[in-house]
């Protein structure tokens, strides 16, 4: 079926980033102990904490309202604490979204985006989806070459 919009070309060849499976999905002759803990995904063994399950439970009765999605008590308690200004802080639903925010503000076809060998998954993502140029820099010992980077 043909789209009656087109698509943006840099999806065209925009890296797809490839998550790694939940252990309950690795095959039961993986060798995987049944008590293996994951720490990929930024997930946490022991749960969420318990002032965290305390915030939910009391967000949970204000559901019904349209959330603050600049996030304006968060970002004053913030800058009081930082000395900044609140419309010095960007808030976001993780990096990815950050990074994305920075993206609109600052890439574009032209820009060169540097980065390592093993570099976050969604710095190629991002850069190729706003048509910028990935420059890729080998690594050195198993980590970033500063050096190198720069001179690129």
């Amino acid at each position: 079926m043909a789209l009656s919009v087109p698509l943006t070309p840099a999806l065209a060849n925009l890296p797809v980033y490839q998550p790694g499976r939940p252990s309950r999905k690795w095959p039961a002759n993986s060798g995987a102990a049944e008590d293996i803990i994951k720490l990929a995904s930024n997930e946490n063994p022991l749960g969420p904490s318990p002032k965290a399950l305390a915030a939910m439970r009391e967000a949970i009765q204000k559901v019904h309202l349209y959330p603050d999605g600049n996030a304006f008590y968060l970002k004053n308690r913030l800058a009081r604490e930082l000395s900044v200004q609140p419309a010095n802080l960007i808030l976001g639903n993780g990096s990815n979204e950050v990074l994305e925010f920075v993206a609109h503000a600052c890439l574009g076809p032209g820009t060169d985006v540097v980065v390592s060998q093993y570099c976050f998954a969604v710095y190629p993502i991002v850069t190729r989806l706003f048509g910028a140029n990935l420059v890729g820099v080998p690594a050195r010992d198993h980590g970033h070459d500063l050096p190198a980077m720069l001179k690129r």
